[in-house]
C-alpha cells in the first residue's frame, strides 16, 4: 500500500469526521474513497480532502444530501476551484439574508402602525423584496425610460419607505373590502390614496391608458398579489367607481 493512502480510521483522525459519518457519504456516492481493497477495506488520499471540504462547507451553508451531490458535480475539482465555487454560493446566501431581514425589518414597521398584520399581505412583503432584483429588471423592459428611469431613482432614495407605504395600504384595502362596499367612502378614500402611491412610484404623467396595457398577470411568476381574484373584483369596481364619480383620471 502506498504511503499517501490513509485508512479510514486515519483518514477520519485527520478530517476529524467520523468512520460511520465516512461511510455514509461513500453509500450516498458523496464521497467515494479512492480505493477499496479485495476485503472491503476504504482508503483515502489527500486529494478527497477536496470534496469532504466542500461537502462540509454545503451542508454549513443549509444545503440537503440531494442537492450536495448535485452542486458537487458542477463544482471544481481543484481547491481553488473548490473555494471560489464555494465563495459565489456564500454570496448568493449573504445576498439571500440581506433580503429576509429587510423584509423582518419591513413587518415589524407595518405591525408597530398596524398591530397585526394579515398573512397574505407578510407573504407579499416578503415575496416583492426576495424578488426585487427581478421586479426591477421587468420595470426597465416593459416601462418607458422615463417612468422605470424615475422609480430606479426612487427606490435608491425610498425603498423602505415605498414599500411599508405600499404594506400598509394592502392590509387596510384587504380588510375594508371585506368589510364594506365598494362605493362605501372608506373604501373609495383608499383608492385615492393607491392612486396617489401609484402617481408618486410611477411620476405624475402615468395614465389608465398605461396601466390597461401592463398584464402583469402575464408575469404572475415574479408578482405576487395578497387579494383573491374576488377581491380583486372589487378593487376594480372600486376604482371604475372612483373614476366615474370624480370624472378623472390619475
Amino acid at each position: 500500500m502506498k504511503k499517501d493512502y490513509y485508512s479510514i480510521g486515519d483518514f477520519s483522525k485527520l478530517t476529524k469526521i467520523t468512520q460511520r459519518t465516512l461511510r455514509y457519504y461513500d453509500e450516498k456516492n458523496l464521497l467515494k474513497p479512492s480505493y477499496v481493497s479485495e476485503s472491503g477495506r476504504r482508503y483515502y488520499t489527500e486529494e478527497d480532502m477536496i470534496p469532504l471540504q466542500q461537502i462540509i462547507a454545503f451542508k454549513y451553508l443549509g444545503f440537503n444530501l440531494e442537492e450536495i451531490y448535485s452542486l458537487l458535480n458542477q463544482s471544481n475539482k481543484t481547491m481553488k476551484g473548490s473555494l471560489e465555487f464555494q465563495k459565489k454560493l456564500l454570496i448568493e446566501k449573504q445576498e439571500h439574508l440581506s433580503r429576509m431581514i429587510k423584509a423582518t425589518e419591513h413587518a415589524i414597521d407595518v405591525l408597530e402602525e398596524e398591530k397585526i398584520i394579515n398573512t397574505e399581505v407578510l407573504a407579499f412583503l416578503i415575496h416583492s423584496i426576495k424578488n426585487e432584483q427581478e421586479h426591477l429588471d421587468w420595470v426597465g423592459q416593459y416601462l418607458p425610460d422615463k417612468i422605470s428611469n424615475h422609480i430606479f431613482k426612487l427606490y435608491e432614495e425610498k425603498e423602505s419607505e415605498i414599500n411599508r407605504k405600499t404594506t400598509i395600504l394592502f392590509q387596510k384595502l384587504k380588510g375594508k373590502i371585506n368589510e364594506h362596499h365598494y362605493r362605501d367612502d372608506v373604501v373609495q378614500q383608499l383608492i385615492a390614496e393607491m392612486l396617489q402611491l401609484l402617481k408618486e412610484v410611477l411620476g405624475e404623467e402615468v395614465n389608465m391608458d398605461l396601466l390597461s396595457s401592463l398584464n402583469i398577470e402575464d408575469d404572475s411568476a415574479i408578482f405576487y398579489s395578497p387579494f383573491t381574484k374576488e377581491e380583486e373584483e372589487m378593487i376594480g369596481k372600486a376604482f371604475e367607481y372612483y373614476f366615474d364619480k370624480k370624472g378623472e383620471n390619475i
